[in-house]
């Protein structure tokens, strides 16, 4: 659930009195909890280094699968904190140390204006961080405190729902209970973020495009180039009786073999160029390091299969057209002579 008319995090506005919708949506049956995230950038220092900017989160005292802990343990206390490895290494903080936060900070002096001290109690990857990302993570209570937020803010709510196909239902259901607010499933959420990335979308369908395109004309010109040298014996096959249609059927079967013979090498190559162009597409601007345009899945390995089985096959049409219109007697007369 967010403000209406935003997506989580694309704006500073906040859900008032968040806490009290989220204990109204927890006693529906459907749903088995709910609860309120805040978001903003908050500044950090370790005794006497350096100041730093950091996107925080607070987190509820539900377990999320928002990241991964390397040392520590999570979620924060009211007095703790997670922070990622990028923000770890700034700081040189380590689990156990001690580190001031506030939501202002003095540019000119290089220092924190009041704050608070946290004791780090993990440190951890956060799953939508960006590269180099520095992020932190507090309990939602600790960061409304010092925000000095008292009317249960939050950026968004999160709900867990107890059964995956009822999520769409229960969205629908929250949004006509609180008109102020948009309630998306996972599948909505994904549509309505999709647009944001057309422009990889239209990249990875022209590449596609262009990679079918140049195995057609491959295989067309394979297959064009063994029938001319086998013009005789399509002759003498339809000389003794074999059908137009059965010769048509030989010649498409062989560029369906031919894509057939050609996909361990094509599975390949296509893996080693999609890992290439995976890492140039992540090297953008403003994606989260877990985001990932090319992944190997058993669907996307049948959808590779199907269509170059339909390549070569469609690629033989015109070899297939060549050698059922052959002219018999002229073809004989000449290969004879």
């Amino acid at each position: 659930m967010t403000p209406k008319g935003t997506l989580p995090f694309a704006t500073e506005l906040l859900l008032p009195g968040s806490d009290a919708m989220a204990a109204e949506i927890a006693r529906v049956p459907e749903v088995q909890w709910a609860a309120p995230l805040l978001g903003t950038n908050l500044y950090v220092q370790r005794g006497s280094g350096p100041l730093r900017a950091a996107f925080t989160l607070g987190l509820p005292a539900q377990p999320l699968r928002l990241f991964t802990v390397h040392e520590g343990a999570a979620p924060p206390s009211a007095q703790g904190v997670i922070i990622n490895r990028p923000m770890a290494a700034d700081l040189g903080a380590r689990t156990g140390d001690r580190v001031w936060m506030s939501p202002t900070a003095d540019p000119s002096v290089g220092a924190l204006v009041g704050g608070r001290a946290f004791t780090v109690e993990g440190i951890a990857d956060f799953i939508f961080d960006l590269a180099g990302q520095r992020t932190m993570g507090l309990a939602v209570a600790s960061m409304r405190d010092l925000l000095d937020l008292r009317g249960g803010e939050a950026s968004f709510l999160l709900v867990k729902v107890r059964r995956p196909e009822t999520a769409t239902a229960v969205a629908a259901g929250i949004a006509r209970r609180f008109p102020g607010v948009e309630a998306y499933s996972l599948e909505t959420l994904i549509a309505a973020t999709r647009p944001q990335l057309t422009y990889f979308n239209h990249f990875a369908v022209i590449l596609g495009a262009v990679s079918l395109l140049v195995t057609f004309l491959l295989i067309a010109a394979i297959l064009t180039l063994s029938l001319s040298e086998r013009l005789g014996e399509i002759a003498v096959l339809r000389a003794i009786g074999v059908r137009r249609g059965r010769i048509v059927a030989i010649v498409l079967l062989e560029g369906a073999a031919i894509a057939v013979l050609s996909l361990p090498l094509a599975l390949l190559l296509g893996m080693a160029v999609a890992d290439r162009l995976d890492a140039i597409l992540r090297a953008a601007p403003a994606l989260p390091t877990g985001l990932h345009f090319f992944v190997l899945t058993p669907a996307a390995v049948a959808r590779t299969v199907a269509l170059l089985l339909v390549t070569g096959t469609l690629a033989a049409g015109y070899p297939g057209w060549v050698a059922g219109r052959l002219p018999i007697a002229a073809t004989l007369h000449r290969e004879i002579v």
